[in-house]
């Protein structure tokens, strides 16, 4: 009876083997992905600081179109101005 109980503790042991080796690798591969993630993140966000001065907010691009729409046809296209004169 006890020589039935080993194949069954071998098999147990095995079993518990992987799985511990399964979650460390899940915990790695995670760690690993979270470490890519936030790198990335620093780069990106290191990357808007250095492009912010030469990129246009939306807000300026609304108002210099919105001072362009108001401004008279003189100041909007001089040349079509001068064709008039």
């Amino acid at each position: 009876m006890h020589a039935a109980l080993v194949p069954i503790i071998i098999v147990s042991i095995l079993a518990l083997t992987a799985i511990i080796i399964c979650t460390i690798v899940a915990i790695y591969r995670t760690k690993r992905r979270e470490a890519e993630y936030r790198e990335q993140r620093r780069r990106d966000e290191l990357a808007q600081k250095l492009a912010a001065p030469f990129v246009a907010s939306p807000v300026a691009t609304t108002a210099a179109q919105f001072a362009a729409d108001l401004s008279p046809p003189s100041y909007q296209n001089p040349t079509h101005y001068h064709q008039h004169k």
